[in-house]
């Protein structure tokens, strides 16, 4: 067994494998995620930590829920929580992950809000993403498209 506390401070790409979904084949009502209880664990340690881990774990776990969301065809209670400690702990760095993970399903989509994470975090992130000139890699989406995203968001929430 894992110690979750190590994990946590110890946490490394290769420990990925741990906390990603792993399915064990099966259909339906008998389908199972085998990582899943180790996850919530180190969801719950997170969530006590009150997101001060390594930005790479937040990135990761959050990635991970929200897979584990897409398969199960609904969110979980963490999923939000996650989302936001993603952004108010590394703000633009892992902006890419924050929106393929909210974007995987509709319930996803509702889950994770910008709105837990406040206008002037907001406004942060999107001088930090016009000032990097990063890219998108993975996404079916631009960089451009994210900051007009978060953009229209504060413009309808803010004012």
């Amino acid at each position: 067994m894992i110690n979750v506390s190590e994990f946590i401070k110890s946490y490394n790409a290769e420990q990925k494998v741990h906390i990603v979904v792993h399915s064990n084949n099966s259909d339906a009502e008998h389908w199972r995620d085998q990582n899943e209880a180790f996850r919530n664990q180190v969801i719950a340690a997170i969530m006590e930590l009150e997101g001060a881990v390594k930005p790479e774990l937040l990135r990761d776990i959050f990635r991970a829920e929200a897979d584990f969301c897409e398969k199960i065809w609904g969110a979980t209670e963490s999923i939000g929580p996650l989302g936001k400690m993603l952004l108010m702990q590394t703000g633009a760095d892992y902006i890419e992950d924050y929106f393929l993970g909210k974007e995987v399903s509709f319930d996803t989509q509702c889950a994770v809000s910008l709105g837990d994470v406040g206008r002037e975090r907001l406004t942060t992130i999107v001088a930090e993403l016009k000032a990097s000139g990063a890219k998108c890699k993975q996404g079916e989406f631009t960089m451009d498209e994210v900051i007009e995203y978060i953009e229209g968001f504060l413009k309808e929430h803010y004012g």
